[in-house]
């Protein structure tokens, strides 16, 4: 899994000469956890692609193969719609998008934690008080392997 907190939901925007030191992630990053990334980036500027789907902010996003994983809230408030999407690196087609359920305990918007051998993680558990259940969902289709107890 590599996450790439730098790109934006909204779309893949490639900079101008990047290089290795040129991708902050939230994940630590290389080994010495220096909070980048060891690879290349494009080398020419350009939209690779966008998506249409709303949402009132973006979280950052995994990277696993060639699907990508992000959340997709439409409001603040923890019982509306809030979507976890799966789209294709290399054309943002999206693969699938997945409503988890708002939590009884209020919660928070459904954000994806990451993506490891195949399984998205995500919640909509929010601070403390709002605890919630972690949602394991099947990277290929959505499909939901396990629910965590809270």
């Amino acid at each position: 899994m590599t996450s790439l907190a730098g790109l934006a939901a909204a779309g893949a925007l490639w900079a101008t000469a990047v290089g290795p030191l040129d991708w902050p992630c939230m994940s630590g990053g290389t080994t010495e956890r220096n909070g980048y990334l060891a690879v290349a980036g494009p080398a020419a500027p350009g939209v690779k692609w966008n998506t249409t789907r709303p949402a009132i902010w973006g979280f950052p996003i995994a990277v696993e193969g060639s699907r990508l994983v992000t959340s997709r809230p439409l409001n603040p408030y923890p019982d509306s719609p809030s979507l976890i999407v799966v789209q294709d690196v290399e054309t943002g087609q999206e693969i699938w998008a997945r409503d988890l359920p708002p939590e009884a305990t209020g919660g928070y918007a459904a954000h994806a934690i990451g993506m490891s051998h195949g399984i998205v993680y995500a919640t909509r558990a929010g601070q403390v008080e709002d605890a919630g259940p972690m949602y394991a969902l099947d990277a290929a289709v959505g499909a939901v392997r396990w629910i965590s107890a809270v």
